[in-house]
C-alpha cells in the first residue's frame, strides 16, 4: 500500500505525518490503582485508554478487525528517555493486537500480557507513544494526567505521605515535636516506654520504676540520687 497523508488529533492539538490513516483519537486515562477499598487488597496497576481510528481518504471508521499497536510512555512529550513498554522492551518494542470495531478500541495497559506497571511511581510527567502498524510514532504524545479524585491520592487525610512514618527500612528524618498517646517500643526490649504509669524502661519492656534499667549502664557525667550526687568519674553502675 502506498503511503499517504495522515492527520493525529488530540483534542485542539493537530499534527501531520506520513502514514496510512488519519487518527481521531479521544483519550480517556482511568487510575484505577487509585481506588481505595476497605478490604486493602492491592488493586491492579492498570490504565484504561479509548480512542477511535479512521481511514485517511473516507474519512470514516476502519474495517472492523485486529490492528497492531505500539505502545510506550516516555518521560517526556518528545525526545526524553522511555520508561515502559506494553510489550517487549523500551529497546525493543513489540505491538500488542488490539480489536476494533466501528473503529472504536480499547486498550488497558498493564493488563495480563503486558509488563506491569508498577515500575512507575506515577510521580512525574508522563506521555504515551502511540505507533498503529507500520505507520510512524503519533505526535504529539498523550500526557497521561489522572481524573479529579485520582489526584487525591497525593495524600492521605489530607496530608502528603511525608507527614507520615515510614514502616520500612528507609531512613527518614522527623523534624519538629513527635508526640506519643500510646506506649512506645524500640525493638522489643531495647527500649520500652510505658506511657500508662510513665515509666521508662532500657534492656526491658515491663518498667517497674520510673527508670528501670536491665543490664551494665555507664554514666560519664554528673549523676545525682535524691540527695547524692555521684562524682564526675567513670564507672559503672
Amino acid at each position: 500500500m502506498n503511503k499517504k497523508q495522515f492527520k493525529y488529533t488530540f483534542s485542539n492539538i493537530t499534527s501531520k505525518h506520513k502514514g496510512k490513516m488519519i487518527i481521531f483519537l479521544s483519550i480517556l486515562f482511568i487510575f484505577t490503582f487509585a481506588v481505595v477499598n476497605n478490604s486493602f487488597s492491592a488493586p491492579d496497576h492498570e490504565l484504561t485508554y479509548h480512542g477511535k481510528l479512521t481511514d485517511a481518504t473516507l474519512n470514516t471508521a476502519v474495517p472492523n478487525g485486529n490492528y497492531d499497536f505500539t505502545l510506550t510512555i516516555y518521560d517526556a512529550s518528545s525526545g526524553g528517555t522511555c520508561l515502559w513498554s506494553a510489550r517487549g522492551t523500551c529497546g525493543a518494542p513489540t505491538a500488542k493486537t488490539i480489536a476494533i470495531e466501528n473503529g472504536i478500541f480499547s486498550i488497558v495497559l498493564g493488563e495480563s500480557g503486558d509488563n506491569s506497571l508498577s515500575s512507575l511511581n506515577f510521580d512525574d510527567n508522563y506521555y504515551l507513544d502511540v505507533k498503529i502498524g507500520s505507520n510512524p510514532s503519533m505526535s504529539p504524545r498523550r500526557k497521561i494526567t489522572p481524573t479529579g479524585f485520582a489526584l487525591n491520592t497525593y495524600r492521605l487525610n489530607g496530608l502528603t505521605a511525608d507527614n507520615y512514618i515510614d514502616t520500612s527500612a528507609t531512613t527518614q528524618t522527623k523534624t519538629g515535636q513527635l508526640t506519643l498517646n500510646d506506649n512506645f517500643t524500640v525493638n522489643t526490649n531495647d527500649f520500652f516506654v510505658d506511657t500508662t504509669n510513665n515509666r521508662v524502661g532500657i534492656g526491658n519492656a515491663s518498667p517497674s520504676y520510673k527508670l528501670d534499667v536491665t543490664g551494665t549502664g555507664r554514666f560519664t557525667n554528673t549523676l545525682t540520687i535524691g540527695a547524692y550526687t555521684l562524682p564526675n568519674t567513670d564507672g559503672t553502675a
